[in-house]
């Protein structure tokens, strides 16, 4: 499982690599963090060169070189690296600029200092990918449940040509490749993302992606009053029973084996609902819903870790919607 990992700083928690510096608190500045994370040098656009051949197409040991029209060449200004080759009308978001960026789609304004909270700040593939994993100060907490949900808002800049500059909130601490593409197919299938493309005019599309965050924070919020009240609402043993009728349904054209491994299915949930993973929550629409996502996530067989992943992170499934139907009509 490559990490790609180039340069980064994570706070208080490090990455499974161990890699990057490990940071008390959070860097409270683009600045600032910028600096820890080893992202001080940005995007240097240069002309693209091919060098000449002879008549019969051999090489030429005394080339003369001519400039490509209409292409442009990326490198990192620190070492020269080279990050890609795209065409001229390509613009490119650099470092600084991703700072002004993140600044304003969480604060409504760009400036120098401002309360930011930056979990991870990271370069991977030798610069060409900067993703930054913001900490947002407004966990959602529950009647009855010990534990708190803290979303993250991530952005990702890319100078590869691969993509636009995406950002979008998620619950996935990015601290790698892996982490990164799990965070954008998570935002991409909630429909959460949104992205500022490469063109000229990308800077007006800032004000866009700010109102569109705050959308989709609204969103969070409203699942937050669900969640509420459904952590509010008690459930009796008549009621776990028909969540069980209709999620775990037996049917009359079930083998005996077939029967056999449902009652098992329908016994494993009971334990994971009255088990400590619920503890607290037992005993309301919250816990139960909770419950049946666990199963999902994992007790549901998998044909390979992908499916796992896919089922648990980066899209709907299916036996969840159902749940959440379920649970909403007892």
């Amino acid at each position: 499982m490559a990490h790609h990992f180039d340069s980064g700083f994570f706070v208080r928690k490090p990455a499974w690599h161990q890699l990057g510096a490990v940071l008390p608190d959070w860097p409270g500045t683009f600045q600032e963090a910028r600096r820890l994370a080893g992202l001080t040098w940005d995007v240097l656009q240069t002309p693209v060169y091919v060098a000449s051949t002879d008549v019969d197409g051999e090489v030429d040991f005394n080339p003369t070189y001519e400039e490509v029209p209409g292409w442009q060449l990326l490198r990192r200004n620190d070492n020269n690296a080279i990050l890609s080759i795209q065409k001229d009308s390509y613009a490119v978001i650099g470092n600084g600029e991703f700072g002004n960026i993140i600044d304003y789609v969480m604060n409504g304004h760009i400036q120098g200092t401002s309360n930011l909270k930056f979990e991870t700040l990271l370069s991977l593939h030798g610069g060409k990918q900067i993703i930054a994993t913001m900490y947002l100060d407004e966990p959602i907490s529950l009647p009855g449940d010990p534990s708190e949900t803290y979303p993250y808002m991530v952005f990702i800049s890319r100078h590869d040509g691969l993509g636009g500059m995406k950002l979008g909130p998620t619950a996935v601490r990015v601290v790698c490749a892996n982490t990164q593409a799990i965070a954008e197919k998570q935002m991409d299938s909630h429909g959460f993302a949104f992205t500022i493309r490469h063109t000229n005019n990308w800077a007006d599309r800032i004000e866009q992606a700010r109102i569109a965050v705050a959308a989709n924070m609204g969103a969070f919020k409203n699942w937050e009053v669900t969640a509420n009240d459904f952590a509010s609402k008690y459930i009796n043993d008549y009621a776990f029973e028909s969540f069980l009728d209709k999620w775990l349904p037996y049917s009359t054209n079930m083998t005996e084996r077939q029967h056999q491994n449902m009652t098992e299915r329908r016994s494993q949930l009971r334990g994971i609902y009255e088990g400590p993973t619920c503890a607290g929550i037992s005993g309301t629409k919250w816990g139960l819903l909770q419950a049946a996502y666990e199963m999902v996530d994992h007790y549901q067989p998998a044909h390979n870790i992908d499916t796992r992943i896919g089922r648990t992170l980066t899209r709907i499934d299916p036996n969840k919607s159902l749940a959440l139907e379920i649970v909403a009509k007892l």
